[in-house]
């Protein structure tokens, strides 16, 4: 009944943290522009800045037309009156077969989350008076990135999580094992991404490319105590105690592995490039995320599934001993034709 008890009570912590994490990245900003790139003191973005501080039209908004066009008179005074805009520059640049009609911004074109409902107004206004204007400029371009951001992480873990599913659930034959362990791993990404959005604002392009990277890690703990939990329950302990073996067993190297990758993205975090720093922030806290969930929420799982997930046969253990046992004892031959291979492709490529 206690143990019962102590169960409850961790669950609804670990609910109530996770909630808290969705919140915090609620509030987590994408930035796609060149500035999450190279940083905000990188000689590039300072020289741009400067630039823009002395000439509007390198943040100024862009509106591309046909070279009849001809701009109406209230269309032109809707325009400056979308909130945002701070006035028409005047100058109206001929581009070959179309005309360019620059407009300022009040704020910074960088400043995606302002610029955004700037940027959908001025279309707004645009569309409501059926011209065929397009619109371009630097605050388009950095909505745009930040769009193809967000597009990009997105498809890329749901890809990476179909391949798992699917090689695990098939090939390796866990069953329900395979889409059951990224519930514990979404957790833990959620907790690290929460946890970078308390250092920073805005999730910068390196950043943004952890999540899918580190989904590997996540699949390995817990591949790890899945097998673990098989072996205990093939030499006759029971499921729980199966479970509680592995775990045992595993938390010291699973540990350490963490702790290591962690500290290898930890040491980003003092370069000067800003996003590099930012990748050192997500890929550490994303580690540990990932690491704290599986540890936790992984065994948890495996004591309440049905015993027969865990005493399915592994369809590629025979496969992965005998592949293990050509390994080791052709070691070198293996090493020299790896070493010969790579030199002949590189000799070729170069």
């Amino acid at each position: 009944m206690e143990a019962r008890w102590y169960s409850t009570i961790g669950l609804s912590l670990i609910v109530l943290v996770s909630g808290l994490a969705g919140l915090q990245l609620a509030g987590l900003q994408y930035d796609g522009d060149i500035n999450a790139l190279l940083g905000r003191d990188d000689p590039v973005v300072r020289l741009f800045t400067e630039l823009a501080e002395s000439s509007r039209g390198q943040d100024a908004l862009l509106m591309v037309c046909p070279e009849e066009f001809e701009m109406s008179p209230d269309l032109y005074d809707r325009l400056l009156e979308v909130p945002g805009i701070e006035s028409s520059l005047r100058v109206h640049r001929r581009n070959g077969a179309s005309i360019v009609f620059p407009f300022a911004v009040a704020e910074a074109a960088s400043d995606v989350r302002r610029m955004r409902p700037v940027v959908d107004a001025f279309e707004l206004a645009m569309d409501d008076e059926g011209e065929v204007c397009g619109l371009t400029g630097t605050p388009v371009i950095f909505l745009q990135s930040q769009e193809v951001l967000r597009r990009d992480q997105r498809l890329a873990l749901i890809v990476a999580g179909v391949l798992i599913v699917l090689l695990f659930a098939c090939a390796y034959r866990i069953g329900w094992l395979a889409l059951l362990m990224l519930v514990p791993i979404g957790i833990g990404i959620t907790w690290g991404l929460a946890g970078y959005g308390l250092v920073r604002e805005e999730l910068t392009l390196l950043a943004a490319t952890v999540p899918a990277l580190l989904l590997g890690i996540g699949i390995d703990h817990c591949v790890h105590l899945i097998q673990g939990s098989r072996y205990a329950m093939s030499e006759g302990l029971q499921q729980r105690e199966a479970v509680a073996s592995a775990r045992n067993r595993l938390l010291r190297p699973i540990t350490v592995g963490s702790l290591t990758t962690a500290g290898a993205f930890a040491a980003l975090t003092a370069a000067e490039l800003q996003g590099l720093a930012d990748l050192g922030w997500a890929g550490s806290l994303v580690t540990l995320g990932v690491y704290a969930s599986a540890i936790v929420l992984m065994p948890w799982l495996l004591m309440r599934v049905p015993a027969t997930w865990l005493h399915r046969p592994i369809r590629m253990h025979s496969a992965l001993v005998g592949f293990s046992k050509r390994v080791e004892t052709n070691s070198r031959r293996l090493l020299l034709t790896a070493a010969i291979v790579s030199v002949a492709a590189a000799t070729l490529c170069s």
